[in-house]
């Protein structure tokens, strides 16, 4: 039964490749798990294959770019951020007191995302901030959110 898996996944690796590049990889270590999970697309299409249903390479078309959507989907959920708890944890586990040394490791930020993020500090709520600042809530909390997705990348978190 492996061998016959490592002939299938041999023979289709070319596809495999073609459909995780189309994911538009940022660097070859994603471009990698997009290969394993296009791989693991692959090994279901190859169970689940009826000839009276298709050609095998249709059906493992679908099924790793399914395999590949579906993980992208699932790293774009952005959980609910305790920016201080995020703070500590992209700043390797240190332990931030001062307003300054936070501004020092961020990103350069437009003077609205820093006012969010004062506001913030002070434990201000999104509708409150968005109060301050004539905004909505839910755009304040966007704004938050931004700021935390630009710490993490600047960072070489995300």
């Amino acid at each position: 039964m492996r061998k016959l898996e490592n002939e299938l996944l041999d023979r289709f690796m070319p596809l495999i490749r073609k459909i995780a590049k189309s994911f538009n990889p940022r660097n070859i270590t994603e471009l990698d798990e997009y290969i394993s999970l296009g791989q693991l697309g692959l090994v279901k299409a190859a169970q689940k294959y009826d000839p009276n249903k298709g050609s095998l390479c249709t059906i493992a078309y679908y099924s790793i770019k399914t395999e590949i959507s579906n993980y992208k989907r699932s790293c774009r959920k952005i959980p609910f951020f305790d920016f201080d708890y995020d703070v500590a944890n992209i700043y390797d586990g240190a332990t931030i007191d001062k307003k300054d040394s936070i501004y020092d490791s961020l990103p350069p930020l437009s003077q609205e995302e820093k006012l969010v993020i004062d506001l913030y500090l002070e434990r201000y709520t999104f509708e409150e901030i968005g109060q301050k600042i004539g905004k909505s809530r839910s755009y304040t909390q966007n704004v938050y959110y931004r700021i935390i997705r630009k710490a993490k990348v600047h960072n070489g978190i995300y």
